[in-house]
């Protein structure tokens, strides 16, 4: 049996080389489907016809929002709200929360106003952050290209100043 050719193509280092193979009917999923594709950050090789791939690589731009850039939004939006989740987490530790939400919860029950009122600066403050993520996710939206998208990166330094700082022994001095 004769040996498959070594096809190549150039292509950007935002391409998604997974998404290209697949198009020309490689599984690169597992270890003998990888080595048959190699990219050096500049051209994809991969064991197919150079028809199989230059016809790949066509279909693959010629719907480049379902081939690649749904899911690079996708996984920046995972990604900014991981860094969100995490940047609350630094300065709110989960256990914490869980106390806040229970304070909370017995201070609403008890109508203890003024309690509600210091925690709730908690929960306006970690809304913030996520309402931040979602401005985020509207820029994904309307970015058209790899790039754009790559080069979106969350700041929560705004944040750092607004924080209201509560702790759960201020919240539990106050009885009214």
């Amino acid at each position: 049996m004769a040996k498959a050719k070594l096809a190549r193509i150039k292509i950007s280092p935002y391409d998604s080389v997974k998404k290209i193979t697949e198009l020309a009917g490689l599984d690169t999923s597992d270890e003998a489907g990888s080595e048959n594709v190699f990219y050096n950050g500049k051209y994809l090789f991969v064991t197919v016809s150079q028809d199989v791939l230059d016809s790949a690589y066509e279909t693959y731009l010629s719907d480049l929002e379902n081939n690649h850039l749904k899911d690079k939004r996708k996984n920046k939006s995972e990604r900014i709200a991981k860094r969100a989740f995490n940047f609350i987490e630094e300065k709110y530790p989960v256990f914490r929360q869980q106390f806040f939400q229970a304070l909370f919860t017995e201070a609403v029950a008890l109508g203890l106003t003024n309690r509600v009122t210091y925690i709730k600066g908690l929960l306006d403050w970690c809304k913030s952050v996520v309402e931040y993520t979602n401005t985020l996710d509207d820029q994904l939206e309307t970015m058209t290209s790899a790039q754009e998208i790559g080069a979106l990166f969350p700041d929560f330094s705004s944040f750092e100043g607004s924080d209201p700082e509560v702790t759960i022994k201020g919240a539990l001095a106050i009885e009214d």
